[in-house]
């Protein structure tokens, strides 16, 4: 690069710096973002009772250079408020899953753990590499 830049062409250089620094840091956040999703999805299936442990999923969601999401979701989905919050699924509320004899909490709050522990390694993980 030129050390003397005239000042008509300053706005354009700087125009495409930032344009280059700004791609970097969407190629940051989308790895990162993936990592965080795949590590979620990976626990949650670890942590899930029965077969609705196997169903866990991620996705992109893009909008071109603006918008960059991975969503982690199961395909059960009707399923996944007893995982939110404290549920009586035992038999005597007539509950069937996750099974809980007696009316016992088991299964409660792992996706709030999960996604906890996830948002923040993945904005850690944003602060270092940025």
């Amino acid at each position: 690069m030129n050390k003397h830049v005239k000042p008509e062409k300053l706005t354009g250089l700087m125009t495409d710096l930032l344009k280059e620094y700004g791609d970097e840091v969407y190629q940051i956040v989308e790895e990162e973002a993936k990592d965080a999703a795949r590590k979620a999805t990976s626990e949650l299936r670890q942590v899930s009772p029965g077969d609705y442990a196997r169903q866990w999923r991620h996705r992109a969601d893009k909008n071109g250079k603006t918008l960059y999401r991975e969503t982690v979701y199961n395909v059960k989905y009707q399923l996944t408020h007893l995982l939110e919050k404290e549920h009586d699924t035992g038999p005597k509320r007539g509950g069937h899953y996750p099974a809980n004899p007696g009316g016992r909490k088991d299964h409660t709050g792992e996706i709030a753990k999960v996604e906890e522990k996830y948002n923040r390694e993945y904005f850690d993980e944003l602060v270092k590499r940025i």
